[in-house]
């Protein structure tokens, strides 16, 4: 199937402070060109007040209105929510497609769900973000059928009334909520050896998909693009000593990534919320004022998703990239613990893994056991509970073995110890 021709867009960068609106600009237009979008023109606008009717003042829109008949401007891309009578207010002032920041990033995830929960939820996202916007909208909920909603959001009818909305939000949670059911079943059967829990979070495109690729010898899909990993991926890190745990990787945050998204992906978060440690990856590459903001920007969703008390390892990622590595070693005192890597060439891996294995297994210990003929496939429990054998020695009642083990999974043995 061939890829719609981009529509010329142009971006309205919102911001408050001038600090970083350049790099903040870049990222937009990585979002635009992502979303099937075509950047045209940009324009800072640093918003002190929103205008009761033309969100940024009469005088900025009409500025806009002739740039969008000069350029032949398809549509406005906000970098910002905007409110349901600005939204339709503008929209018809302009007489263009108008995109804040909820739908852009909607569409993008459309295009990258690939499963059946994601897709659910990228719905559950769109729907929500259209209840919250349903009073007085008439022709803008129209016009987005032909627009941004080609690929999942937008593709509404003009009709749609909050409690048809609502009915169909409510099948939705439902639908959901048997599919996290069912995964949970899964999880539990696939961990019935109680192997630690690590999830990885961070900023979208700071090499989240790649860190895992390297750790545990997986094949996972790897762009440099934002938001490439939608659905979360799991796979097992194998140490030396056949110590193991479960990686997962999970959906990219963003700078003011709506509260309505999140909601409608906390059965993907959870996943989050239930390890035992974050590998939280940075893009070391960037300035540092704009790592010390992509870091609150996760730290304030793992906050909203209640999963900010979860110890973590602050991981910065791309140092081979890095231009000044004193300022990247400054910054990171002041988040220990922390890891310099580059997943890329590999740099760092052994000393990540260490502090992975330092904090989910600090507690082992050697101890000697006995077992009886007849309870032999005891062995092969004491491999799942991540217990390396060190010593066997056969006779003819029975074996004796030398071993170490985490001391939480120790206590099943002290029948057999001698």
């Amino acid at each position: 199937m061939l890829k719609s021709k981009p529509k010329r867009a142009l971006i309205l960068e919102t911001y408050h402070s001038n600090e970083n609106v350049e790099y903040f600009l870049d990222e937009t237009k990585a979002l635009c060109l992502t979303a099937n979008f075509e950047p045209v023109v940009s324009i800072l606008y640093k918003l002190k007040n929103k205008d009761s009717s033309f969100f940024i003042g009469k005088g900025k829109a009409e500025e806009i209105k002739k740039i969008i008949l000069e350029n032949e401007i398809e549509a406005v891309i906000i970098d910002d929510e905007v409110d349901p009578h600005f939204f339709r207010f503008l929209s018809d002032f302009w007489d263009v497609e108008l995109v804040d920041k909820s739908l852009l990033i909607i569409s993008i995830f459309a295009k990258r769900a690939s499963t059946k929960q994601g897709k659910l939820q990228v719905e559950l996202a769109r729907l929500n973000y259209l209840l919250s916007q349903t009073s007085g909208w008439g022709q803008v909920l129209s016009r987005l059928g032909g627009g941004i909603g080609t690929r999942g959001p937008g593709e509404t009818k003009k009709e749609i009334d909050k409690r048809a909305l609502s009915l169909k939000i409510s099948k939705l949670k439902n639908e959901i909520k048997l599919i996290e059911k069912r995964n949970r079943i899964i999880k539990k059967r696939r961990n019935v050896s109680n192997f630690p829990n690590i999830s990885l979070v961070g900023y979208t495109n700071a090499g989240k998909s790649t860190l895992m690729n390297i750790l545990t010898s997986s094949n996972v899909l790897v762009k440099d693009q934002l938001f490439s990993t939608l659905d979360t991926k799991t796979a097992i890190i194998k140490f030396d000593d056949d110590t193991k745990v479960f990686l997962t990787d999970t959906v990219g945050f963003i700078r003011k990534l709506p509260h309505r998204l999140v909601e409608a992906f906390k059965a993907t978060l959870s996943q989050i919320s239930e390890s035992d440690l974050l590998l939280h990856v940075v893009d070391a590459s960037k300035p540092v004022e704009i790592i010390k903001q992509d870091i609150k920007s996760v730290n304030d969703v793992l906050k909203e998703i209640n999963s900010n008390d979860i110890p973590g390892v602050l991981v910065f990622n791309k140092i081979d990239k890095c231009t000044n590595l004193t300022n990247i070693h400054d910054l990171a005192q002041l988040y220990k613990p922390y890891c310099l890597i580059s997943a890329v060439t590999g740099y760092g891996i052994n000393e990540l893994l260490a502090k992975i294995k330092y904090f989910l297994y600090p507690n082992r210990i050697i101890i000697k056991i006995f077992l009886p003929h007849e309870k032999t496939k005891i062995i092969n429990l004491i491999k799942n509970f991540s217990g390396k054998i060190l010593e066997k020695e056969w006779s003819t009642s029975g074996v004796k073995i030398t071993l170490d083990i985490p001391q939480d999974y120790a206590d099943f043995l002290n029948d057999y110890i001698i």
